[in-house]
């Protein structure tokens, strides 16, 4: 991957142009031609480097339901256990994580959403059946950041980023989730009261969901398919955006082949009246691209969470380090993430 390469990943990241030929718009930025553009993204596509181009959902905006979901799986059933988990439609993400600081006791963690609370439950309840284990839920309470950019070093600057390097706020927003009434001991994520798709819409988000093709008028056949302009498929997206259904358009990365391979999943325990300002400490670092406060359960009291990305496992520790050092919260647990079995995104 030379310079170009990675100025080209750091800018597809977001704010992926809405016009009809987004790739020649890109090109006048970055000083290529629309077909040198379009190849290099199918080189590193083809690397692994990419996994889509397309809209990243926000779940909750556009009527799904979500939950954190944890298994203690002894050691010999990994992998049976983590494919029948995988299987499941409604999991998006699913990791085996080990402790390196502190101890736990549940080594599978994977993430799914669905179309209602009902369904939800059904589909946990179904996969703690299949594997004939105990489930830990772990619904989120209150988002403090999400999403991800990686840097690559484009300017010599570090490695990942978050929602670009010149906001005032770091990122930070302290958005609670819906408190709907889930299934017993199955989470509070719920439906936005804001979520307003009509049905072109989730046309249009179906349409791309799973990545724009890589040719010089990638909207135009999805507009075709669906019987309307161009111009007003990408109206929509627009207003999408805005509203925040789509959390941004742009690239979703495959960080691990890019050279990004530490991911490390800390939670602290922090009394409740602190964990406001723990969050706003937290966003400050480049390296966290998600935080969250999350339910406990009393054999699992920890209820604040970040994600932290690294080039290696010492450099997400040392960002550890820093924040018990700037919030005074030295109660935690950090969990490397060792395999990763599955990792997708919302889909409609």
């Amino acid at each position: 991957m030379d310079e170009t390469d990675r100025r080209l990943l750091v800018r597809i990241q977001g704010e992926f142009p809405l016009v009809p030929r987004p790739f020649a718009m890109l090109g006048t930025e970055l000083g290529m031609t629309e077909g040198e553009v379009i190849r290099r993204l199918s080189a590193l596509c083809g690397r692994g480097l990419i996994r889509r181009i397309g809209p990243v959902l926000d779940p909750e905006r556009v009527g799904r339901v979500g939950a954190l979901v944890a298994m203690a799986v002894p050691d010999d059933r990994i992998e049976a256990v983590a494919a029948a988990v995988s299987a499941c439609p409604a999991v998006t993400h699913n990791y085996q994580r080990v402790p390196v600081e502190g101890s736990c006791p549940y080594s599978l963690w994977f993430t799914l959403t669905a179309p209602s609370q009902e369904a939800l439950g059904e589909a946990v309840a179904g996969i703690g059946r299949a594997a004939g284990l105990p489930v830990t839920i772990l619904p989120v309470r209150r988002k403090f950041k999400i999403g991800v950019r990686f840097n690559f070093n484009v300017g010599g600057a570090s490695a990942p980023r978050a929602n670009g390097p010149d906001r005032a706020d770091h990122g930070w927003t302290s958005q609670p989730c819906h408190r709907g009434s889930p299934p017993p001991g199955c989470g509070t994520a719920g439906l936005s009261s804001s979520a307003v798709l009509d049905g072109t819409d989730r046309g249009i988000l179906r349409e791309l969901q799973d990545g724009l093709p890589l040719v010089a008028e990638p909207y135009a056949e999805a507009a075709a398919r669906l019987g309307m302009p161009v111009e007003a498929l990408l109206e929509r997206l627009r207003a999408m955006l805005a509203r925040g259904e789509v959390r941004r358009m742009g690239a979703s990365i495959a960080h691990r082949n890019a050279g990004i391979a530490a991911n490390v999943m800390c939670v602290w325990r922090v009394p409740a009246e602190q964990v406001d300002a723990f969050a706003r400490e937290a966003v400050r670092f480049d390296a966290i691209t998600h935080c969250y406060e999350r339910a406990t359960t009393p054999e699992w009291p920890y209820n604040a969470y970040a994600m932290i990305h690294g080039r290696t496992q010492a450099a997400c520790e040392a960002v550890i380090r820093e924040l018990c050092q700037r919030t005074g919260q030295a109660d935690y647990v950090a969990l490397l993430s060792t395999r990763e079995f599955k990792k997708t995104w919302t889909r409609l």
